[in-house]
């Protein structure tokens, strides 16, 4: 994550768009800020489960 936001510097102040898992956008924020986009452009999708772990919902 660190050298796609160092390889996209130069375009930063426009929107940012992340989905993935909680702790690549926990991680992936506070860089994003660190190089100077601003909070409110910082859009993001955190992928999450449908269910609750050891939870079994087989359709029959």
């Amino acid at each position: 994550m660190t050298e796609a936001i160092a390889r996209w510097r130069a375009v930063l102040e426009h929107d940012v768009y992340l989905c993935g898992l909680p702790p690549m956008i926990d991680a992936a924020v506070p860089q994003l800020l660190a190089t100077g986009v601003r909070r409110r452009n910082i859009y993001f999708d955190a992928f999450t489960p449908a269910t609750s772990p050891g939870t079994n919902h087989d359709v029959a």
